[in-house]
Parts: C-alpha cells; structure tokens; sequence
C-alpha cells in the first residue's frame, strides 16, 4: 500500500507533464506558449479537486466524524502523529529502536510514580467523616449494565482486552445480564478481575526538547469493559458521595453541574465585590506534582471507610487499587512489564473520583489559615480577603504561612506540590502586587483589567480563524460558520466568564475577531443573527452569564451562587441588586451589574424552566429588536447602558 503525501493535492500526472513541458521549451519560440498553458492546466485541476472535495463534503452529513476528519484536513491542521522521534537516555546516547525506546519510556515514567517519604504531623490523622455512613446498596438491574454500555463511544481506544467498545455498544441487550450477573460476583467477592488490571501506556509529548523521554506524558488505554463495570458499579456510591459532598463544596472538577467556567466565574465574582468594597485580595496558587500518580494506596483506603462507604464497596475499591501491570507500547512495540502502584490510575472512571476523595481534605490546611478555596481536580487556588488599609507585606506573610500549612498537609499524604505553578499574588485596585499568573488556562493580572488575557485570547483565536478561511472555497456561508463555531467561538467563549468584566476598549479587539470573520465571508451581524443564530460576541457573553444568573434561580448550579444572586423577599422573579451597595464601574460592568437588566428581562423570559429555554428566550428577544433595526440591538441585555435610557425599559 502506497502513500502519497503532498501540499497540493490536486498535482496529477497531467500537471506534472505540462510542467516538464513548460520547463523543457524554456529558451524556444514556444516557451511563452508552453507557460501559459502549464498556468492554465493547473488552475484547471485545481478547480476540478476543489469541485470535487465540495461534492464530497456536500454529501457528508454535517455531524458525521469523516466530515470533521475532511475539514481538519482541509484546514491544514496538525494530525496526531503517532510515531515518536529519537530519544537521549541518561548517558546522551540516542535511542532509535521502538523496544529501546519503550523501555525507555517505561524507566521514565517508573521514576515518576514514587511517592515520597511521609512526615508525621497534624494532618496524619485523618478527619472524621460523615455522621450517617451509608447504610445499603441499591440493586443494580439489566437495564442499568444497558443504559451504561449503550452510552459508550464507539471510537473509543481499545484496552489490552482487545474487546472494542463497538460490540459492547451493539450488543448491549445481549450483554447486559452477563454484565451485570458479573458486576455482581465483583460485589460479593469484592475481587478486581486479574485481566482488567493491565495498562498500555501510549507516550504523548508535551513540551521543551522532544528528546528527552521525561517530557512526555503517558496515555492509559484501560479494557473497555473494566470501564464499563467502574460505571455500573459508581451507580452504588455516586448518589451518597454526592450526598454527602464527600469532593468538599468547592471542588469543581468531576462533578455534575459544575465545570471550570463555573470556577472562573465564581473566583472573579467574589474578587470583584471584594475590589468594588475598597478590599484587597491575597491569592495563593498551587498545583500538585504528579497528581493521579502519586496517592498512597493505604491512606486513601483509610479516607473511603471514613467517609462512610459501604463495607461491599469499599472492599471492592481496595482491590481494584491493587498493583497493575503496564506496557509501554512504540510504534506497535510493547515494553518489558512495569508495575503501577500507589496511584489512582489514569485512563479508568473511577480514578477522577478516587484523587477528589483523596485530596479533599487538602481543604483544611488552607482554611486553617483562614483562606478560602476553589479546587478543579489537583489544581488548588485560595484566597482572603483584606482591608485596604491592611499593609500588602502583611498578606504577603499570611499567604507565606497558608502555603507551608498546605505543604504541611502534602507532607502527611506523600503528596508534592509543583513549585513552578506555585505563586502568591495580591489583587487591588490601588496597591496590586505580583506577576501575571494563570488559573484554568486564563491569564489574569492584579489589578484585574484582563488586558493580557485577551491579547492572548485574540492572538489565538486569529490564528484559528486564518486557519479556517484558507478553506473557504470549499463551503457554503452555512458550513464555514459551523467549523467558526467549533474551532474559534467554543475557544473564546471559555474565558466568557473571566474576561465579562474588561472594558469596552478591552474587549473590543475580541469583538474585533467575530466582526472580520463576517466581514470576510460576505455576511452581515443582523444576518448571521436572523439567519445563522450567530449573535455578536458582546451578545452572546451577555446571554452566557444572565444564563448562568437564570441558573442560579432555578436552583441547578453550584450553590455558592446563592450568595452572590439573591432572591428579593418582596419580588417573586426578581433579585436583589448588588449595585444599590456599591456604584464601582467595575461592578456595574460585571455580571453583578446584570442583576439590574436580568430585572428587566419580560415575564415570559424569566418563567422558562430550564436554562437552554431561558437563553433562547433571550435569543430571540435580541433577534427582534434587530429586525426593527433598533440602533443598539446588540447591546439590548448589556448592563453597561444606563437603565434610565435601556432598550428593555420600552417593553
């Protein structure tokens, strides 16, 4: 089977000729003719392959997965290289078999996996759990091991089982009283099966030298079916855990209804009425070294039976956190065994739950010292709020003393923190102090004005977007707005909740990206709302966060929310007004000062039952006020517009 790669697919045998043609009449009578007549084959064939390709694409359902693949090809991306390059081992000699380099891999990411050394100190006793521990289990039935593997992605990886997730998808009627007579044996026994405890490790490079095996990450392929049974068997302890908030109130990763962006938001909320109060604000941030890696087996089992799990359970968690074994697999070349222990093994379901299990308790150090905390997985982010007159070296010691506490706490578990991701920052509108720093992939600055996080935001966004309209003779107005939506919007609206609050100079170099993309393929915004359900950016960040408020009204999202969108005792739909407490133009301009438009939002609007109907309520409420050709339509839920003068005040 032969390959042939090339940067312009459409070079055939007849290209090539007219060009050997062109090239060997250079210096005749004829070179003038010849030349013209290669440019004309060529723009010939080109046009024959773009008609081609739009014929194919055309014929692709839009969802299809052979519809993206074209796309990302057509759009030049870079695909996911299998292959890895030569390697250095310790001695600078070059690795270039694929055994040698596997084995290489699997020396690396052994050093990896030790845990270090464990300090007795306060933090080694563990804290009590619950004072209810759960009493029974539920019985699992065949529609429960149906529902769970009818749900599994057909092109997930296959594990060293060898069995695909496609046959457990389209045989799950078949297999569900099997699977489940089997997820009840592991209960009664509480026995892992000795076949799912076998790792491939694929090695995935992350940065720096390409050379140097330590910077790569390992990939876990797990059986399918081992996945299959960790979702079967979560059925009986996800509804206590969550209960009894066994992750902590502020973990925000792995848990359903909340996600980063609700991290993001809550974060800058508080900060913001912090600032708007004439506060300060002391941030420390953390992250943990080899987290999901590094967890002491032992310790963790000690944390499940003090939260209360079931004994059934609990015995069945332990033996699945015995020791595995692993390959490191190259090029199709497997590695000698290695064994994996004291971890929460990646590439498995139960894994994410475990780390939360385990690192929730990390909590207690950092409020020791009398800071709170947003946690997402291993990534840990505390803060305190001060008065302005509190003098900033006075934070910068309490934020010193709240990280040797958290180390202290890290120290008892075996559990080490990166020092590179760690840093002490102090937000104020007067007297800020620190670095840029990064939390959950935003750039944020002291004095939170967002600049930098939004050169960044644009600097990749245009870069996605130039990507994109390379392939524009390819699609219809129709197909390239669906790619903009995956490939550019989906990364700017992310950082929707950290960047809300910048101002309109700021945020108008994002604007900027959506506004040339239009531009660029013929389409005006009151026709890309109207006709493609594409709002301005400005729009649609509105609409995100009064989603977020509406949300909150209903009950659905996390309930730290609460404090900050208040019902009003005296208005059944309406909430109490932060701005009647403070005037801040950063206040007003946040998602606090949408409370006041989210007031004024019409009855219809505010009664929807779920937040989707909500948002297309609110959707459609701007798409009127553009076709009447209103002059601020796109500013009609902005809370930066006074609300003597807002166009909502007419309705």
């Amino acid at each position: 089977m032969l390959e042939r790669k090339s940067t312009h697919p459409w070079i055939n045998e007849n290209v090539l000729r007219s060009v050997r043609e062109k090239m060997a009449g250079e210096g005749t009578d004829r070179e003038d003719a010849l030349r013209i007549r290669c440019s004309s084959v060529i723009m010939e064939e080109y046009g024959k392959y773009i008609a081609r390709e739009r014929v194919k694409l055309q014929s692709l359902p839009k969802g299809a997965k052979a519809w993206w693949s074209k796309s990302r090809r057509l759009m030049q991306r870079k695909g996911i290289v299998s292959s890895v390059a030569a390697l250095k081992d310790p001695h600078d000699q070059w690795v270039l078999a694929a055994q040698n380099k596997a084995d290489l891999f699997a020396d690396s990411f052994s050093m990896k996996f030790v845990l270090s050394a464990a300090v007795v100190n306060e933090y080694s006793q563990i804290p009590p759990g619950p004072s209810r521990p759960q009493a029974k289990l539920k019985n699992l039935n065949e529609k429960d091991a149906k529902n769970v593997m009818e749900k599994l992605r057909v092109d997930s990886g296959t594990g060293p089982d060898l069995l695909p997730a496609r046959i457990l998808r389209y045989c799950a009627e078949v297999l569900a009283k099997p699977v489940l007579l089997l997820a009840l044996s592991i209960l009664s026994t509480g026995i892992w099966p000795q076949l799912w405890r076998q790792h491939w490790i694929t090695p995935l490079f992350k940065k720096k030298s390409i050379y140097n095996p330590g910077n790569y990450r390992g990939i876990h392929l797990t059986p399918q079916l081992s996945k299959v049974m960790e979702r079967l068997l979560k059925l009986l302890y996800d509804p206590y855990l969550s209960a009894t908030c066994a992750f902590g109130q502020n973990q925000f990763a792995y848990s359903v209804g909340r996600g980063a962006r609700d991290a993001l938001a809550l974060l800058l909320l508080t900060w913001i009425k912090a600032l708007c109060t004439g506060r300060k604000v002391g941030v420390y941030c953390s992250d943990v070294s080899g987290a999901f890696d590094r967890v002491c087996m032992a310790r963790l089992v000690a944390k499940l039976k003090k939260k209360g799990l079931h004994p059934q359970i609990v015995a069945v968690l332990s033996s699945w956190l015995e020791d595995r074994l692993a390959q490191v697999v190259v090029n199709g070349t497997a590695s000698s065994d290695m064994t994996l222990r004291n971890m929460v093994f990646q590439g498995t379901v139960t894994g994410p739950i475990l780390w939360n299990l385990f690192f929730e308790d990390a909590r207690l150090a950092i409020n020791k010292t009398f800071f709170d905390e947003i946690v997402f997985a291993d990534d840990l982010n505390s803060y305190c709020i001060y008065s302005s007159a509190t003098h900033n070296s006075v934070i910068d010691n309490a934020m010193t003393n709240c990280q040797l506490e958290l180390h202290k706490w890290g120290a008892a578990n075996q559990v080490a923190f990166d020092p590179a991701k760690e840093s002490q920052h102090i937000l104020s509108l007067s007297e800020p102090q620190g670095s840029e720093f990064k939390l959950l992939g935003v750039l944020f600055d002291t004095g939170l004005s967002m600049a930098q996080a939004v050169a960044e935001l644009v600097s990749s966004a245009s870069w996605k977007l130039r990507t994109l309209l390379r392939t524009r003779r390819f699609y219809c107005d129709v197909d390239l707005i669906l790619l903009y939506k995956s490939h550019v919007l989906s990364y700017i609206e992310y950082r929707t909740p950290a960047i809300y609050h910048a101002t309109k100079v700021v945020l108008r170099r994002v604007d900027a990206v959506q506004r040339n993309f239009l531009r660029d393929i013929g389409v005006n915004e009151v026709i890309a709302l109207l006709h493609f359900h594409l709002a301005p950016l400005t729009t649609r960040r509105d609409i995100a966060m009064l989603g977020m408020i509406h949300r909150t009204v209903l009950g659905k999202g996390p309930n730290q929310f609460a404090e900050l969108f208040r019902r009003d005792t005296n208005h059944t739909l309406k909430l109490v007004d932060p701005r009647q407490t403070s005037r801040s133009p950063l206040l007003k301009r946040s998602a606090l000062g949408l409370v006041a438009v989210y007031n004024m939002l019409p009855h219809k609007v505010l009664s929807a039952r779920t937040v989707s109907a909500f948002q297309k309520g609110l959707q459609e409420l701007v798409s009127s006020f553009a076709a009447s050709s209103h002059p601020q339509w796109s500013e009609v839920l902005s809370p930066r517009i006074p609300l003597t003068s807002h166009p909502l005040a007419t309705i």
